[in-house]
């Protein structure tokens, strides 16, 4: 959740912000979001595999790249998980919101009862809860995609670099109070 904190830059705050004040179209935001998603992501998995490789080096072994591999999954998925989040409150998709919260909820409480059948090794908890948070975030992502209506999905590097200027105010405090 930290690192997901850390990497968004307060995009989801934007989104809300630049749908309802600004009156920016719901498919440059979602363009904009999902090039931002794109990157941050692929940025994530690089990191990730240079952790791995100097895991795979060390002593622990192929086992010690597991741990980074969901580690890594899991903030992408909640990276996505977050940003769209914006998306849908500036949507005003309130009841969709709580659906899927309450979507979520029964996914993690599954993947947390699949442990006590599958093993209550470490690996397996860390796999069923982070296979349970990519699950949800893509689920997120379509569910929101079916509720919002059509549109196309278009790109603005000035108005992404604009929602990131206006939205790194705001997530600077945040931070300040995630670390907290």
């Amino acid at each position: 959740g930290l690192v997901a904190s850390l990497t968004n830059l307060g995009l989801s705050q934007a989104n809300t912000y630049f749908l309802n004040k600004k009156k920016k179209p719901l498919g440059l935001m979602v363009g904009n979001t999902l090039l931002f998603l794109f990157a941050a992501s692929f940025f994530c998995i690089g990191c990730i595999a240079v952790l791995s490789l100097f895991f795979v080096e060390s002593s622990f072994g192929l086992e010690g790249v597991i741990p980074w591999f969901l580690l890594g999954l899991a903030i992408i998925a909640l990276l996505w998980e977050t940003c769209f989040s914006g998306l849908i409150y500036g949507c005003h998709l309130y009841g969709l919101q709580s659906r899927c919260l309450a979507f979520q909820a029964l996914l993690l409480l599954a993947a947390t009862l699949l442990i006590i059948p599958f093993g209550a090794t470490l690996e397996s908890a860390l796999f069923w809860r982070v296979g349970a948070m990519v699950l949800f975030a893509f689920s997120y992502v379509l569910f929101f995609w079916m509720a919002s209506g059509r549109f196309r999905p278009e790109i603005s590097i000035e108005v992404f670099l604009r929602q990131i200027s206006s939205a790194s105010r705001n997530w600077l405090q945040n931070l300040i109070g995630v670390l907290n």
